[in-house]
């Protein structure tokens, strides 16, 4: 629940002048375009002119958003431009889903410079956020792939904050179960349904255009989780429904409580199978952004209101207002009343005064939920043991995953780069409901393709996870891998595919240096005899994969890793805790 009143501050607009359709230098993803609002229908200039006119808008513009450049994939790099705003900033990728050029989400961070992008293509709606500190550039999908681009500041002055009230009966939420910060789940997708209000539709683009948006919105949420270790991933689907149950005074708690007990949205959330559900409206609440009631994982209580305006950058009101409903909390607070449950799930302010997400009302933010292991910027901490956000998302999330399980096989495909020209691919699924269709167990086959649509398909392997070399195929500038996944007990398939590019590395030497380029890595023999020449300094560490799993924790005793072979090839994270008190995180390769 967000609170205090909200300070209106104008900035004079300054409109983009551009010629019309200009060549793009470097870089052909972005150009600006000189278009008029009387250009887009009437409900798209509602939206232009709220945006516009709003407080927070320092510059607008026009742009029309291309093709990704063709080799990203998931450890190329890229360089981003846009004119007047950021030049040549080599980008890295973090999160790649890639279908074809008009299904796909991609986020990355800046390289040697702070800051972060994503970017959505649904369809022939496409949509960008990119967070150059102290400022955003956001595009917004109008028509096609034309957008309205938004410059606005990381850090908007009156914003309300934020509160957790208790706006039931306490008492009743005594027996409510308490999930602890630990580190070994599974990985599940995560369900949510915005049900989208008329009055909350006129401050956003045509329906057209929702859903591109809404991706958008989710893929920040899913980078957030990416940056934080949490290994669920977040899909949303949106409907429309005209909710009129609200209090007579205002009051957004009590208008939580009522959609909690309206009939019909709980039909269209089972009908969904939405394991979330949020109402995002336009009230005009005054004090709040948003607010979900209280922190519980409890199916019934799963839903939360947010105001439209604030749902993503630079509030994050629906990334923040969805942590409380895995029982993250805000920053630890001395004396509060209430008083601070007794947990490990706050939020963290860095030694750069920024905030991770469920802080509740300091900004700028960082995408990032409090985490024990996970640094912003490469190096600066976001957590500790008793101020874990992700910790708790971690614990809570395979029970929120089940709120409304799913009656269809979801399947994803992850991967990470190992070395020159290998990469380690894996499938991520999430089971069906018993009694329906994609039921365990299952067959995996890999293949891979040049033109795309695998008319011209070779099998490259089988089973869940396979280490593949792009280099194999050559005189190609990328082609496609894809994964069939098939159920063995009814039949049932489904696939999932993305875009790879092969780097070779013809030599040891530039092995090496390619390593080094991507983090920093080091070998699984040189993490042995970090921890064996140090046993009296060293009180315990852990070992994560890339999504948060632990795979090994080691308490005092014995000085070396046990044995390795039996995980996967890939790239791990070793947190080393010395005996006073100073830590250290490496990141090392298993092969």
């Amino acid at each position: 629940m967000k609170y205090s009143h909200r300070i209106t501050f104008v900035f004079f607009v300054i409109f983009f002048s551009f010629h019309s359709r200009s060549n793009s230098q470097n870089n052909s993803f972005i150009e600006y375009i000189n278009y008029n609002p009387e250009q887009f229908n009437s409900s798209t200039n509602q939206f232009i002119q709220y945006k516009t006119t709003d407080s927070s808008t320092l510059q607008y513009c026009f742009a029309i958003l291309g093709k990704l450049p063709d080799f990203l994939n998931d450890s190329a790099q890229f360089q981003l431009n846009i004119p007047g705003f950021i030049t040549n900033q080599t980008i890295e990728p973090m999160d790649y889903q890639f279908t074809n050029d008009s299904n796909y989400t991609y986020s990355g961070k800046f390289v040697n410079a702070e800051g972060w992008f994503t970017a959505i293509s649904e369809g022939k709606t496409k949509s960008m956020l990119v967070h150059a500190p102290p400022y955003y550039m956001q595009f917004y999908p109008l028509k096609a792939d034309t957008t309205l681009c938004i410059k606005f500041s990381d850090y908007p002055v009156g914003r309300p904050a934020c509160d957790i009230g208790e706006s039931e009966n306490s008492a009743s939420n005594e027996d409510d179960p308490q999930f602890g910060c630990a580190n070994s789940v599974c990985a599940s997708v995560i369900k949510i349904l915005l049900l989208i209000t008329p009055e909350a539709e006129t401050k956003l683009p045509d329906r057209n255009q929702i859903p591109g948006l809404v991706k958008q919105w989710t893929e920040n949420i899913n980078t957030a989780f990416r940056n934080s270790l949490i290994p669920h991933r977040i899909e949303t689907v949106v409907d429309y429904y005209n909710f009129t149950n609200y209090s007579n005074d205002g009051h957004i708690d009590e208008d939580v409580i009522n959609l909690r007990s309206n009939l019909q949205v709980n039909q269209i959330r089972n009908e969904k199978k939405a394991d979330i559900l949020f109402l995002i409206t336009n009230q005009n609440y005054q004090t709040y952004l948003g607010h979900v009631g209280n922190e519980v994982v409890d199916p019934n209580r799963a839903m939360g209101i947010i105001e439209v305006s604030y749902i993503d950058a630079p509030d994050y009101t629906y990334a923040h207002e969805l942590g409380h409903l895995f029982e993250a909390h805000h920053r630890r607070i001395t004396g509060g009343n209430p008083p601070d449950p007794q947990d490990c799930a706050f939020a963290w302010k860095t030694s750069t005064n920024k905030y991770t997400i469920m802080d509740r009302g300091g900004r700028p933010y960082i995408m990032h939920y409090s985490d024990l292991y996970a640094k912003y910027n490469s190096s600066i901490p976001t957590g500790n043991d008793i101020n874990n956000n992700a910790g708790k998302i971690r614990t809570s999330g395979c029970t929120v995953a089940s709120h409304r399980s799913e009656n269809n096989l979801q399947v994803s495909l992850l991967g990470s780069f190992i070395s020159c020209g290998s990469y380690f691919l894996r499938t991520f699924i999430r089971q069906p409901d018993l009694g329906f269709i994609g039921q365990p167990p299952y067959t995996y086959v890999w293949e891979r393709s040049i033109t795309g649509d695998f008319s011209d398909a070779i099998q490259i392997g089988i089973g869940p996870n396979i280490n593949y070399d792009p280099c194999l195929v050559s005189g190609v500038r990328y082609h496609f891998v894809r994964v069939r996944v098939t159920s063995l007990t009814d039949g049932y398939s489904t696939m999932v595919s993305r875009k790879i590019k092969c780097f070779n590395c013809p030599n040891a030497q530039a092995h090496a240096e390619e390593r080094n380029t991507k983090g920093s890595l080091i070998s699984l023999d040189q993490l042995n005899g970090i921890i064996f020449e140090n046993p009296d300094l060293i009180h315990s560490y852990s070992i994560f994969a890339v999504d948060g799993r632990r795979i090994e924790a080691w308490n005092k005793g014995n000085t070396r890793i046990s044995e390795f072979n039996s995980n996967p090839t890939g790239i791990y994270i070793c947190h080393i805790m010395y005996i006073n008190g100073k830590h250290q995180t490496l990141k090392f390769y298993h092969e």
